[in-house]
C-alpha cells in the first residue's frame, strides 16, 4: 500500500482496488516488487506461507457466523485459530472483533 500510495498518490485502500481493476498498468511495478519481496521473505525463512484445509474452512463458518465476517475475513482468523495464531497485524479492523486474536496496528 505504501508503495502505491507513493506512486499514485494519497489513496485510500478502496480507491487503490478500484484503480488497479480500471488501470492495472499502472501497478506493473508494484506488483513485481511484491513478487521480489515475498521472495525475498520466504526464501530467508521471515515468512512461511501455511496451508488451508476443510478444517480451517469449517472454522471460518463458525467464526463468520459468532463474529459477523466477511469469508475471506472469517477464513483469517480461522487459519490462525488453526495455527494457533495470536497475534496479527492488519488494517482489517473488523478482526478485532475475534476474542482469540490481538490485533497490532500496522
Amino acid at each position: 500500500m505504501l508503495k502505491t500510495f507513493k506512486k499514485i498518490g494519497t489513496l485510500d485502500r478502496y480507491t487503490s482496488k478500484e484503480r488497479y481493476i480500471t488501470h492495472p498498468e499502472d501497478y506493473k511495478d508494484i506488483i513485481s516488487f511484491f513478487e521480489e519481496f515475498i521472495t525475498f521473505l520466504t526464501d530467508n525463512m521471515y515468512l512461511s506461507i501455511l496451508d488451508l484445509n476443510y478444517t480451517i474452512f469449517r472454522i471460518s463458518l463458525e467464526i463468520s457466523r459468532n463474529y459477523r465476517l466477511l469469508p475471506n475475513d472469517a477464513l483469517i482468523a480461522a487459519t490462525c485459530k488453526h495455527y494457533e495464531i495470536k497475534r496479527i497485524t492488519t488494517l482489517e479492523s473488523d478482526l478485532k472483533r475475534v476474542e482469540s486474536l490481538e490485533v497490532v496496528e500496522p
